[in-house]
């Protein structure tokens, strides 16, 4: 039996036909239709026998994939590689795959959103008026404010295409540049991640989660930020110390925050953004939209397929 495991509960959420597909060469596919993470004694259980996987942010280390012998191929639903052991992979002849560019627009879409609704207070300002309490709190402009983009890659070149819309300055630090991308945007890149921050009004990381990005920024980094700038993050948790964002946000020296991603997920009750109406909060669902759902989940099993040559 070519037994397929499948995690995650986005996959073919809207549209069979991925699924159908991975059938129709032969392949049984066991969809679990997590809505959370399975766990690592989960993912040991469930692996037995398995010759490829379609997985979300669900734990993949070598003792996962030690406990599935006929593995050959995963295939990541999305781009982060941090929850999965590439070095295992290669030593071990196991195919890695990843939708890149594929939810982009998305992503772009929900942390566009967020500095946004940072910088009118759209959380506080709805919760007033639920509250019944009718008051015009003083917000800000977008328009041509300085974007920064930790990060220049397909989110981030797809942040800078719609802040051209307000006029908005953008600059952008990566460690790899590509000038006629930056060209193509308006986008002028800076020499350090401190340059970046001393100068934006709003601050949008884009990283994967490596260990030189841990905490990246961190009390010190964020102090650097502009009094009443904003910072989002989109991309994976752990790159904020969200310990050192919460101060900032408490003292007012922030204007606000976005996030998407967090440290520990979900996030814990304990958590002091929590209780903060300046951070916009969401459960790791920027890229979770109808249309990229299709897009992901038919690019997932064609790179299944692709690794088991079929």
């Amino acid at each position: 039996m070519r037994k397929v495991l499948i995690t995650t509960a986005s996959f073919a959420r809207s549209d069979d036909t991925p699924l159908r597909l991975l059938e129709s060469k032969g392949l049984v596919c066991a969809h679990l239709k997590s809505e959370a993470p399975l766990t690592k004694p989960q993912m040991m259980r469930e692996v037995t026998g398995v010759i490829g996987m379609i997985i979300g942010t669900d734990p993949c280390d070598a003792d996962v994939m030690a406990a599935a012998p006929r593995l050959r191929v995963v295939s990541r639903f999305g781009v982060g590689a941090d929850n999965v052991d590439q070095a295992y992979c290669a030593a071990h002849g196991i195919g890695f795959y990843r939708t890149i560019g594929v939810n982009a627009d998305a992503v772009a879409d929900s942390a566009f959103a967020m500095l946004m609704a940072a910088f009118r207070k759209m959380i506080a300002v709805d919760a007033n008026v639920r509250a019944g309490r009718w008051y015009e709190p003083e917000t800000f402009e977008i328009n041509r404010k300085c974007l920064g983009l930790v990060g220049f890659g397909h989110i981030g070149a797809k942040m800078a295409r719609r802040a051209m819309g307000f006029d908005m300055k953008v600059i952008a630090y990566d460690p790899i540049r590509n000038e006629a991308l930056a060209d193509s945007v308006r986008a002028r890149y800076v020499d350090s991640v401190e340059d970046l921050l001393r100068q934006a009004d709003v601050v949008s990381l884009h990283l994967p989660a490596l260990p030189e990005t841990y905490h990246l920024m961190d009390a010190r980094r964020i102090a650097l930020m502009k009094p009443g700038a904003v910072l989002i993050n989109t991309s994976r948790g752990g790159i904020v110390d969200e310990e050192a964002l919460a101060d900032a946000l408490e003292s007012g020296r922030l204007l606000g925050a976005g996030l998407d991603v967090f440290e520990q997920e979900p996030v814990s009750p304990a958590s002091r953004l929590l209780s903060l109406q300046s951070v916009i909060l969401s459960p790791h669902c920027a890229a979770d939209t109808y249309e990229t759902t299709q897009k992901v989940s038919a690019a997932a099993a064609e790179n299944l397929l692709k690794g088991l040559g079929l």
